[in-house]
């Protein structure tokens, strides 16, 4: 029981620990992988390239403008926006009462729904197309918010008092709309393959991440830097956090070991002394 406290907070603590040290990895290695891939334009250069290197490129960066290669998706909130991707989130607004008396508002994701449609990344001619597979497996699927509503709870009086009594009180729904736009201009960063006419991007099959993103290259690349610079602190903070936690139980321990050590001092002379 002595060393149960440390012991939940040390296991606590070294499994935050694990996830943020892996994340912090995963983009680190997408970094590297993001600024060592090549950039090509989408023509008829990238077309040679691909019939030189049997067809296929392990990872490379290409940015195009966004065809669709079905009817679109229409917007639910702006009739006039049509989109490859699109992402509707529901959430609900609560107000709760904490331990310590506090009201504090908070909201959780009560539905998310995905809808996406083939499409193709084109040349500034058109003449050259890339078709993008499974973007919704992206590493970062970059999306447009077209929309955001917040829809407040009408809350009659005894539903103030349920609230009040229960410690949660409904403020409302908020509805957001994100899309990847037809025609946007957007880069992609994967694996890129050549069968027969046809070109198309999708997850490496290595694993290294696949990108899809309104940024160009370097911007993408500081973003990543950013990301993986603020695990990599996160991850040292926690870091020290657990060292203290074991300095601390190694501490009580050794101090418990000298207590018993001690005692058994004083037994075996209390035996000696009566025989």
């Amino acid at each position: 029981m002595d060393y149960l406290r440390d012991i939940i907070f040390l296991s606590l603590d070294s499994i935050i620990f694990g996830i943020c040290l892996k994340t912090y990895l995963r983009n680190k290695h997408a970094l590297r992988s993001v600024e060592t891939a090549p950039e090509f334009q989408i023509d008829r250069k990238l077309v040679t390239l691909l019939d030189e290197k049997g067809g296929r490129f392990p990872y490379i960066a290409i940015r195009g403008n966004v065809k669709a290669l079905s009817p679109a998706i229409k917007s639910m909130n702006q009739p006039y926006v049509s989109s490859v991707v699109q992402k509707l989130s529901i959430r609900e607004h609560v107000i709760s009462r904490s331990s310590s008396g506090f009201w504090t508002e908070n909201q959780r994701t009560i539905n998310e729904v995905f809808n996406s449609i083939p499409f193709a990344l084109v040349s500034k001619r058109g003449d050259v197309e890339v078709e993008v597979i499974d973007a919704l497996t992206a590493e970062i699927l970059d999306l447009e918010v077209i929309s955001d509503r917040f829809d407040p709870s009408n809350l009659g009086f005894m539903d103030h008092m349920w609230g009040f009594f229960t410690g949660v009180r409904k403020r409302g729904l908020q509805t957001i709309e994100e899309v990847l736009k037809e025609g946007a201009f957007i880069t992609a960063v994967g694996e890129i393959r050549k069968d027969g006419n046809s070109l198309s991007i999708q997850p490496p099959a290595d694993g290294t991440p696949f990108l899809v993103s309104t940024m160009p290259l370097n911007s993408l690349a500081r973003r990543l830097d950013e990301k993986a610079n603020y695990y990599g602190w996160i991850t040292f903070g926690l870091g020290l956090v657990g060292l203290l936690l074991c300095g601390n139980l190694l501490r009580t321990y050794w101090k418990k070991h000298k207590e018993w050590l001690k005692k058994e001092a004083e037994r075996k002379r209390l035996e000696s002394t009566r025989k």
